[in-house]
C-alpha cells in the first residue's frame, strides 16, 4: 500500500544539507586542480542558486589531453560517494579546451569494455574512465565556457552567486558579481 502523504525528499533534508554539499564540491575542486592535465574546475546548476534543496551537484571540469583520468575519477567517485551519504548525486561533467562536452567521469572504479552490460557510454574503456554518454548528456559550449563559478585556476563568478556559496569559498561579497 502506497503511503500517500509521504513528503518529497527535498522537503525532509536536513538543515545543513546544502551546505554539505557545497564543501564536499569544494573538497572535489581541490584534489581535481591536483590531478594532472586539469585546466579549470567550475560549479554550474541549481548550487550556484539560492534553491535551498539542490537535487545534486553539477561541475564542469576542463581537461587537457594529458589528464590523469583514473585520478580525476577517482575523485569524482569520492564526492559521489560523500552526496550519495547526504541522499543526493554528483555529475562531474568534461569539457575540453576548446569548450566541447566529453562526457563524465566514470562512477567504476574498473573501467574496461564488456566489464559492465549497464554502461551506456559510447566508447567504453577506449578513453580510461570516460563516461561518453554523447546520447543521453549534451552540455552547451555555452555554459562549458561561460559556467556561473570557476573555483580553479582562479575563482571568477560570472553570475550573482547565493551567499552561503560565496562565504564557503570564504571570499568578500564584493568580488562577485551583484554582491
Amino acid at each position: 500500500m502506497r503511503n500517500r502523504h509521504r513528503r518529497p525528499l527535498r522537503e525532509i533534508r536536513p538543515p545543513g544539507f546544502r551546505e554539505a554539499l557545497i564543501r564536499l564540491a569544494i573538497d572535489f575542486c581541490r584534489k581535481a586542480a591536483n590531478v594532472r592535465g586539469v585546466k579549470q574546475n567550475a560549479f554550474i546548476g541549481s548550487i550556484t542558486t539560492p534553491e535551498p534543496h539542490p537535487k545534486d551537484i553539477d561541475l564542469v571540469v576542463t581537461i587537457g589531453e594529458d589528464v590523469d583520468m583514473e585520478a580525476l575519477a577517482k575523485a569524482g567517485r569520492q564526492l559521489k560517494g560523500g552526496a550519495q551519504a547526504l541522499s543526493s548525486g554528483a555529475d562531474i561533467f568534461l569539457a575540453d579546451e576548446e569548450h566541447n562536452y566529453l562526457g563524465r567521469t566514470c562512477s567504476w572504479n574498473i573501467c574496461e569494455p564488456g566489464i559492465r552490460l549497464a554502461c551506456k557510454a559510447q566508447t567504453c574503456g577506449r578513453v580510461q574512465f570516460l563516461y561518453d554518454d554523447l546520447q543521453i548528456i549534451q552540455l552547451p559550449s555555452k555554459l562549458i565556457s561561460n559556467p556561473p563559478l570557476i573555483v580553479f585556476p582562479q575563482i571568477e563568478a560570472t553570475a550573482s552567486l547565493p551567499a552561503d556559496l560565496r562565504d564557503a569559498l570564504d571570499l568578500p561579497t564584493s568580488d562577485f558579481p551583484g554582491g
